[in-house]
């Protein structure tokens, strides 16, 4: 009786296969350490990734420039008081020259934009960070959020004051005013306006130069108030 021999016989390699059904193919150990490394290298980059985030976050917390909160919005000038803050922080801003007048539109300082006193630039009124003030600033372009003066906002979200041809001084928010001047009277006698002194006085002008409005706030006034404070 012949033998049938397959003919692909010398082309398989047994050694490749299980013998029975109870032999298994074991997995390379080196590609089981290989992946032990990579996953242990992606949870490494991972955790850099989150502890690089917290640190982000801590310098950003630490780094927020200073900004008080006031509760009631106050309209009447006689009720302005003097606040004083001293932080190191300081912002680079544009710069307007003081007096700034009104004409026939009227005129506005945005957010963190600013009047300052002309000669020295020591001082600058504005909106620093949604809060109108008066700051101390080191020259044309860079004012701190160390304050002499700050106005009495319902909230500190004002993006404009507006020196208005109604004779009214105005800080608005996006829907509404939240601080204002008590100065209304429908234009008469005007062109006014806004000027910031080098004594750190701001004072709102009608154009005899009658002075309107003015926020008191300077140093040395602020001065005696701390010092009749601590006595009393």
């Amino acid at each position: 009786m012949t033998k049938i021999t397959p003919t692909n016989v010398e082309n398989t390699d047994t050694n490749n296969f299980p013998s029975n059904d109870n032999d298994t193919i074991e997995p390379s150990i080196d590609r089981i350490a290989r992946f032990r490394i990579i996953q242990k290298r992606a949870l490494l980059v991972s955790c850099l990734i989150v502890v690089i985030g917290l640190i982000a976050v801590t310098i950003a917390l630490r780094i927020k420039p200073l900004t008080t909160k006031n509760s009631d919005a106050v309209d009447d000038p006689s009720k302005q008081t003097p606040n004083t803050f001293s932080t190191a922080s300081t912002t680079s801003t544009p710069s307007i020259l003081s007096p700034l007048c009104t004409d026939n539109k009227g005129k506005s300082l945005f957010d963190n934009e600013f009047l300052y006193s002309p000669a020295s630039q020591t001082y600058a009124a504005g909106l620093l960070n949604g809060q109108f003030g008066i700051y101390r600033a080191y020259r044309y372009g860079n004012v701190t959020s160390s304050s002499i003066w700050l106005a009495d906002q319902k909230l500190i979200l004002g993006i404009e004051l507006k020196l208005q041809r109604d004779r009214s001084l105005h800080v608005y928010s996006s829907i509404e005013a939240i601080w204002g001047s008590g100065t209304y009277n429908g234009g008469d006698r005007g062109p006014f306006c806004l000027k910031m002194e080098e004594t750190g006085n701001l004072r709102w002008i009608d154009k005899d130069k009658r002075i309107l409005w003015q926020t008191n706030s300077t140093e040395e006034r602020n001065e005696q108030l701390l010092f009749a404070r601590i006595i009393t």
